[in-house]
């Protein structure tokens, strides 16, 4: 099973290598789900490409948000890049990207993000369907779950989080700070809304705050039903850490028990409270309401006060320069502690300074504010864990092996490339003339041909396959070139390379007049009113076809964006049945199979509903191909403000509607309990400042809604 880990950043992506990862995953400046991160640029990539090469691992490029129009065209250098760099897999959320890819870079592998929110058998075969070679499985799915998966589709690999931080939403189907914030976390830009506190009934908590994900004992039961891969979150977090809970990983996965120090460092470098998620059958809390971020080691209890310094007992090492937290009580018990975060500036032992102090240790400290007798001190840093940063010039950078053929006459030479992933329309031929003569004594001009080439220096390119053909009216064998020439014919080859691939400018998409919303209805106006405010069809046994909305002489079913329950797809497809005639409207790719076996029993056609995002024409094209039930029209992407401005589009496109109000996330999680989601109904109020918010908790699910002015959504 493959370990995979995160590379936010150059030296992190060396470091996971280094400690033990078989592949990273690492996101361009462009089109990344983490866009905080520090990402890479192309001579970065290339230096980490080169780096896995040598050592017979992979590199993945994350690039995983979705692709507005206008971005079609200058997505296409990046990709000409992954494509470059022989990637081995590119991770993606948006259909247009998947289209693009197999259009004019079908070699790529392409990997289905956890954006894709695919939790289904459905949906792993709509993605196999589509040629992708690998999903990342919705973090949201037990272990029985992944194993039924797998069974089912065994044509495609699954990847599965197993460390680093949860969210309470299901990846992809989370709206709340696009909506609130225009903070997309489809464009990875998420605000994180759900790690901020929250009022319910008078008490301030962190109520949708999940503790960080902690799969360590469940990896050979992952292995035992055939993961491919273990995929460590964390693009936004250090090398130290990166490379900590890689080193951890490794272990596991290689049969070696835990290494104690190993777990003391990666609680200092990074630490939530943690929990198997939902691939444990625990029912221990999920969240933790009482804090949202990195907790630290425990350090140090307070003892007392000495004039300005406070005492406190070790039972952590404590250095200059370590940082330090600790709370301080509001005096309120409705209102959560305050929060101290500061730097050792100062340790005084007995009557001396010292540096450092060792557990059991009793040591004065001068803090910012004064804690309370009995408070904890939390280690969150330690100045110990520093590591160097990769010297980026001693990577040697990836160049990419091209096809060379050189001819020779009497009077030139011609060398003639090609880029093989642009297909061969992309042939660059270099003509030189040379002074071509025999040789005196035997000379292999072959071999001297190769040997020149070989030395590309700082291109971008290298020779692969070396070929050559004698047109000359000299035998092979004293066929004459002078070295100079041939060193001056490869630095004019190797610039016009350079040059063509950089300078090459795609314009591959159509233009057009945009699309038209002719005839596509208010969204609100296709829900179910017995449902309101959810907008889809929780459970289809409680209706009969006259609950449902009617257009155009159809029934409509907006199908439900997550479908666990195994009995959802029999239910949905009596009804449909007893309706005749039905339109459906579809939030998940994995709803395409399931609208094909609809449409055995009734007269179905479709509509591309708010989660299963159009964002570009692209996607829309993408999407007729892959459903072979027709489709009616869609909503652009509700994230986006105005209606796309140009493209071809396959059928009408129009905007939600002013008065449609989607759940801002759906999740598994019960948050007024801390749980997983149960079939106990539960509606409540959440305040947080002068917004107000809605969460409905029925059938397993949460919906938690906007409901309050200064929290509407833009229509």
């Amino acid at each position: 099973m493959e370990l995979l880990s995160p590379a936010g950043s150059f030296s992190s992506g060396v470091y996971a290598y280094q400690f033990g990862a078989d592949a990273v995953y690492a996101g361009m400046k462009q089109f990344s789900a983490r866009s905080a991160a520090v990402n890479m640029s192309f001579d970065e990539l290339r230096r980490l490409k080169q780096l896995a090469a040598d050592s017979g691992k992979k590199l993945y490029i994350a690039f995983n948000t979705l692709i507005t129009q206008d971005e079609l065209d200058p997505m296409m250098p990046l990709l000409d890049q992954c494509a470059y760099l022989q990637v081995d897999g590119l991770i993606i959320q948006d259909l247009g990207v998947c289209r693009t890819v197999r259009r004019y870079f079908p070699a790529l592998r392409l990997h289905g993000s956890t954006q894709m929110a695919v939790h289904t058998a459905d949906g792993a075969k709509a993605l196999t369907d589509a040629g992708f070679s690998r999903v990342v499985l919705s973090r949201e799915l037990s272990v029985g779950e992944i194993s039924g998966i797998i069974r089912s589709v065994p044509d495609i690999e699954y990847e599965v989080f197993v460390h680093g931080a949860l969210c309470c939403s299901f990846s992809g189907l989370c709206l709340a700070s696009g909506m609130l914030l225009g903070r997309s976390a489809n464009r990875g830009r998420c605000a994180q809304i759900c790690r901020t506190w929250f009022e319910r009934d008078s008490r301030q908590g962190y109520w949708f705050s999940m503790k960080d994900l902690d799969a360590s004992g469940m990896i050979e039961e992952l292995k035992r039903i055939g993961a491919a891969s273990c995929k460590i979150e964390g693009r936004m977090k250090s090398p130290e850490y990166t490379g900590t809970v890689t080193a951890r990983y490794r272990r596991l996965i290689d049969g070696l028990p835990p290494d104690e120090d190993l777990e003391r460092q990666l609680s200092a470098v990074f630490s939530r409270r943690t929990t198997k998620g939902w691939l444990g059958d625990t029912d221990q809390p999920l969240t933790d309401p009482g804090y949202p971020s990195h907790r630290g080691v425990i350090a140090a209890s307070v003892i007392g006060q000495v004039q300005e310094y406070t005492a406190v007992k070790l039972t952590e090492a404590l250095s200059l320069r370590d940082g330090i937290r600790y709370e301080i009580p509001s005096g309120d018990p409705g209102r959560l502690p305050g929060q101290v975060r500061c730097s050792i500036r100062g340790l005084i032992l007995g009557n001396r300074r010292v540096t450092r102090a060792e557990p059991g240790m009793t040591v004065l400290l001068s803090l910012p504010q004064t804690p309370a007798v009995g408070s904890v001190l939390y280690k969150i840093s330690d100045h110990s864990i520093r590591w160097s940063t990769p010297g980026i010039s001693s990577c040697k950078p990836f160049q990419h092996p091209l096809p060379m053929h050189a001819a020779v006459t009497d009077q030139s030479a011609e060398i003639t490339a090609r880029f093989p992933w642009r297909g061969d329309e992309h042939r660059i031929v270099f003509h030189d003339v040379l002074p071509v003569e025999q040789a005196r004594n035997p000379f292999d001009l072959e071999k001297k041909l190769e040997q020149t080439f070989l030395k590309s220096s700082e291109s971008l390119f290298r020779p692969g396959d070396f070929t050559w053909e004698n047109r000359s009216s000299y035998p092979d064998t004293h066929l004459f070139i002078p070295p100079s020439r041939l060193k001056a014919l490869r630095r004019s080859c190797y610039k016009e390379l350079d040059a063509q691939f950089t300078r090459k400018r795609w314009d591959v998409h159509q233009e057009g007049g945009g699309p038209s919303a002719a005839g596509v209805p208010p969204r609100s106006s296709l829900s179910p009113d017995s449902d309101r405010p959810i907008p889809f069809i929780t459970d289809p046994r409680r209706y009969v076809p006259e609950d449902l909305p009617l257009f155009e002489g159809r029934r409509c079913l907006p199908l439900h964006p997550v479908l666990c329950d195994p009995r959802y797809e029999q239910d949905l497809a009596d009804l449909a049945e007893r309706c005749s005639k039905v339109l459906v409207g579809i939030s998940n790719i994995g709803h395409l199979p399931l609208a094909e076996k609809l449409a055995e029993t009734a007269d179905a056609v479709l509509w591309i509903d708010v989660f299963c995002y159009i964002a570009n024409s692209a996607a829309a094209r993408q999407l007729q191909q892959m459903s072979r039930v027709p489709i009616r029209f869609g909503y652009y992407w509700i994230e986006q403000s105005q209606l796309p401005w140009r493209g071809t589009w396959p059928f009408p496109l129009g905007p939600v509607g002013e008065d449609f109000r989607p759940p801002l996330f759906i999740s598994r999680l019960s948050a007024y309990s801390g749980l997983r989601g149960s079939e106990t109904q539960r509606n409540y109020e959440l305040r947080q400042g002068n917004r107000m918010f809605q969460v409905i908790e029925q059938g397993g699910f949460s919906y938690f809604f906007s409901s309050s002015p200064s929290g509407e959504i833009r229509g």
